[in-house]
């Protein structure tokens, strides 16, 4: 078999594991489609922040988690102040 044979047999039983996965449990593509679109937003925020010259986004590239936590740990002490 040849490695371009064996790259579509993968990518084929790759895709029908993510149907499988999407069909029995329809969340998962939410969360996904919210994952994958939180990432190129943080890409495109800091790719149009790197062509203007600014050094406001280009700290946070796609897949820093930094700000993440910031915002989580903001969260959890508004929860925590209103019980």
């Amino acid at each position: 078999m040849s490695e371009r044979t064996a790259k579509i047999v993968l990518l084929v039983t790759a895709c029908g594991v993510m149907w499988g996965l999407v069909a029995a449990f329809p969340w998962i593509a939410y969360v996904i489609a919210g994952i994958l679109g939180t990432l190129a937003w943080q890409k495109a925020h800091s790719w149009i922040a790197a062509r203007r010259g600014s050094a406001e986004g280009s700290e946070v590239g796609p897949g820093d988690l930094s700000t993440s936590r910031q915002i989580w740990q903001v969260e959890v002490m508004r929860d925590n102040d209103r019980s």
